[in-house]
């Protein structure tokens, strides 16, 4: 029932920067219903050139399907996934769900694309299985990759405790739109002056909120943010 959006971000271990997003709708809301590989590969190719720069792409195993693998296999640009425990694979010849994968790590087959290094990671909760494109890497090289994707989810955290992501009450798509884009310059600059200066984007967001409306520790309201910016106009 919430708004729904599909985004790329683009890290070095430290900063955080968004590329882009897009809108999920439902199919019963629009009359141009995508889905959210569809605007997974939106993002990958509206910013291919962009993508030219980075050393590789992680996401979850939603994200793993065979137009995303092979689109980015003409990209050269590997990826790092988690795979569903029902997903298929071909090993020794054999067709059979990962589940059934009981090596470390060690080669497999994807039907519908090819062959990738497979880790299987054994955890207090579980295990899980993690696939990377570049069959050339080490097994911990592979998991280390997949778990530099947890820092885009402290980053949602974030943005939406203290730069408001969460709070649009608008309706229309371009007004939701306007919206995000707004919080993601926001977070953007944020990135940028936490860099410069040394702090996290929590101490960089205290030291504003001190800067502009005094000390405090949480958001100003709505009435409190208009009439600062009355005063900038």
């Amino acid at each position: 029932m919430g708004i729904h959006i599909v985004v790329m971000y683009w890290s070095d271990g430290d900063m955080r920067i968004p590329v882009g997003f897009r809108l999920w709708m439902p199919k019963n809301k629009t009359n141009h219903y995508k889905t959210k590989i569809d605007l997974a590969i939106e993002l990958l190719t509206h910013n291919d050139k962009f993508c030219e720069s980075c050393s590789y792409i992680t996401f979850d195993s939603w994200y793993c399907s065979d137009k995303i693998l092979r689109l980015l296999s003409l990209m050269k640009l590997p990826c790092i996934s988690s795979l569903k425990k029902n997903r298929n694979i071909v090993f020794k010849g054999r067709e059979c769900h990962i589940s059934s994968f009981r090596a470390k790590s060690g080669q497999v087959n994807l039907p519908g694309f090819g062959s990738v290094l497979i880790y299987r990671d054994e955890r207090e909760d579980g295990v899980r299985y993690l696939m990377s494109t570049d069959v050339n890497i080490s097994a911990k090289e592979v998991e280390k990759r997949y778990i530099s994707r947890w820092s885009i989810e402290e980053n949602f955290r974030f943005i939406k405790g203290n730069l408001g992501l969460n709070g649009c009450q608008c309706r229309k798509n371009p007004a939701v739109e306007n919206h995000i884009s707004s919080i993601f310059l926001a977070h953007f600059v944020m990135e940028v002056f936490s860099a410069q200066t040394d702090m996290n984007v929590y101490g960089a967001s205290l030291y504003m909120l001190s800067k502009f409306f005094g000390f405090r520790d949480e958001i100003p309201k709505l009435q409190e943010r208009r009439a600062f910016l009355q005063t900038m106009i």
